[in-house]
């Protein structure tokens, strides 16, 4: 059976954050869904630990790949995907327990966008948000943009490229 969503997950060494990170994957309300888990051969005990949540979870897809950095790793974690949807995360990602729920009913609403997206927040090692100058609240977008960032809104495919361009959110 192919899973709604296959989220994408490329790791080297990250073990400190692995278990807060699955739990929260595993705790989603929304469950139909594959982890597909590309580890570059982490020596960290990142892959010994994938390798225990795996054999305890039929949902995950894991390999090792090569180290070619993390562009490379989550195109290996694509080639593996089966989902209809993708989420790509990185190994240090949280992800609060409805937020797949709601990228999938977003894009169920919208079939003719191809991306959901949501507010992101930053938080430090420790738990605490963080909201200084290196942070999403001072780029650009966030503030051309304001609260309408937090609210729900849809962009046709083909528009996104235009309207990045024209907010300088893509740099060549």
């Amino acid at each position: 059976m192919v899973p709604k969503v296959s989220i994408c997950v490329p790791n080297l060494n990250t073990r400190p954050y692995l278990p807060e990170w699955f739990e929260t994957v595993f705790n989603q309300t929304f469950q139909d869904w594959e982890l597909v888990v590309c580890d570059s051969y982490s020596d960290d005990g990142s892959w010994e630990y994938i390798q225990e949540l795996a054999a305890r979870e039929p949902r995950m897809r894991i390999s090792q790949t090569p180290r070619k950095g993390v562009y490379a790793g989550f195109n290996d974690c694509i080639q593996l995907a089966r989902g209809e949807h993708l989420y790509i995360a990185t190994s240090d990602d949280t992800m609060s327990p409805d937020f797949l729920g709601k990228m999938v009913a977003a894009l169920d609403k919208n079939p003719g966008c191809g991306v959901a997206h949501c507010y992101l927040n930053f938080f430090d090692e420790h738990g605490v948000k963080i909201s200084s100058g290196h942070c999403r609240d001072n780029w650009f977008t966030t503030r051309f943009f304001g609260d309408w960032n937090k609210k729900y809104h849809v962009r046709p495919r083909g528009h996104d490229a235009v309207v990045a361009l024209a907010l300088k959110a893509v740099v060549s």
